[in-house]
């Protein structure tokens, strides 16, 4: 059985805080709905979509009157169980990044903490497939094809007809990998110059020479997702080993390393236009 997503289990989750608060039994829930006991456990874990005229009779019993709060689960539980872009490539990219897609296309601000790679969003296609090329995925070239296909329409965010902030916050050191081919890294380097001008786009370098991340616990890359009420902030942390989403207040730690590297760390627009000029510079030599 697929794991369910994180909109379902966070929808579950809010559904099962709502009957607490009432001090009914999962028993007596299910016999409100005439829906065995096990049914009413699958929508508290979001294993089962809640159907709408379910979530509407839960929402009676545990005296939700508020009507932007009825408003904002009922659309939530209606988000759980539509299909996005992302869907159709799910035999080719993970159900942890099938969430992370989702939270991305839904968030109205996305700060990225990158120290080991360009982030997707920044890359040109001849950079991203030459990187999965190398990757887990090499010698598998429909694999290989898909990925870069997935991570292109994630592209759609910079044109949306609701545009997202969008923070990108690099590690010097990244700039400094390289691949064989100049010109591939050329283009790159000027599209990263490119995006710096774009509207609700703004990057900036962190100097490696900075520690404070370190001293502040956080040793690995996330990104930050604000989302539209009722749902909370979300961190995802991706790594090869694990893909791990933390929720409000949880993410505290990680927002404010953010905000302290981009305020505080960081180079401002004007010097990392310049450092990525310089590193192109080389590049050209």
């Amino acid at each position: 059985m697929a794991e369910p997503t994180w909109r379902a289990r966070w929808l579950g989750k809010t559904v099962k805080e709502l009957r607490d608060e009432s001090g009914l039994s999962v028993q007596e829930v299910g016999e409100y709905l005439r829906r065995v006991k096990s049914v009413v456990s699958k929508f508290e874990s979001g294993q089962n979509p809640i159907p709408g005229d379910d979530l509407l009779k839960l929402l009676d019993l545990y005296g939700v009157s508020d009507m932007t709060q009825r408003a904002d689960m009922l659309r939530l539980a209606k988000d759980v169980t539509q299909r996005g872009w992302w869907d159709n490539y799910e035999p080719y990219i993970n159900r942890n990044f099938t969430d992370y897609l989702w939270l991305e296309d839904n968030a109205h601000t996305v700060n990225v903490l990158a120290l080991t790679a360009l982030p997707g969003l920044t890359q040109t296609r001849e950079y991203m497939t030459a990187l999965i090329s190398h990757g887990p995925e090499s010698g598998d070239d429909l694999q290989v094809q898909r990925t870069v296909e997935a991570r292109l329409m994630r592209h759609q965010v910079f044109t949306g007809k609701e545009p997202k902030t969008l923070r990108f916050l690099v590690h010097e050191p990244v700039l400094f990998q390289r691949f064989e081919e100049d010109q591939l890294m050329r283009d790159q380097f000027s599209h990263l110059l490119d995006m710096i001008e774009w509207p609700h786009v703004e990057l900036r370098i962190l100097p490696k020479e900075c520690w404070k991340h370190i001293a502040a616990g956080i040793t690995v890359e996330f990104t930050h997702f604000q989302l539209p009420e009722p749902l909370p902030e979300v961190v995802c942390i991706d790594s090869s080993a694990v893909t791990k989403f933390l929720e409000a207040p949880d993410v505290d730690s990680f927002t404010a390393t953010f905000d302290a590297l981009w305020n505080e760390e960081a180079l401002d627009k004007a010097r990392t236009v310049e450092c990525i000029r310089e590193i192109l510079k080389d590049v050209k030599k």
